[in-house]
């Protein structure tokens, strides 16, 4: 049986991709994960805990999978293709990953920062595996 914890954030990503933040509401969420408010509540505090819980989810699992693709042996070359495969296989089995992102920045701009601070992961990530490959300074630097 699946968690209700899971439940709800599955719930959750499907409700705000269709409604978006502003139209999404934790009745919603409740309703499409066979649950009432208030467990939704007593998991995520606010619909901008949802939010943000449903967002690290993506992220996590976004690097974690370009990680695996990355660690694995060969050369350069064959991680950075492992890398770019893993990438498109992530945003072709998370269809609305980006949509997701996208629709919340487009819907309030002033959460470009929560995105970003979601996102610094990611970006520490690739820097420190574009270290391994390009020098730190100089017209070919990362």
């Amino acid at each position: 049986m699946v968690d209700t914890k899971v439940r709800i954030l599955e719930a959750a990503d499907h409700v705000l991709c269709a409604s978006g933040y502003q139209g999404a509401t934790v009745r919603a969420v409740a309703t499409r994960a066979g649950v009432n408010k208030g467990l939704v509540f007593y998991h995520f505090d606010s619909k901008a805990g949802l939010l943000d819980a449903v967002l690290e989810r993506y992220y996590s699992e976004h690097l974690e999978a370009l990680t695996k693709a990355f660690a694995a042996s060969g050369t350069v070359r064959e991680r950075l293709h492992r890398v770019l495969d893993g990438y498109f296989d992530f945003m072709r089995s998370h269809h609305r990953y980006s949509r997701l992102v996208a629709a919340v920045i487009a819907e309030d701009p002033n959460r470009k920062d929560e995105v970003r601070r979601h996102l610094e992961p990611l970006f520490t990530w690739f820097d420190a595996a574009l270290a391994e490959l390009a020098p730190a300074e100089g017209p070919a630097a990362r």
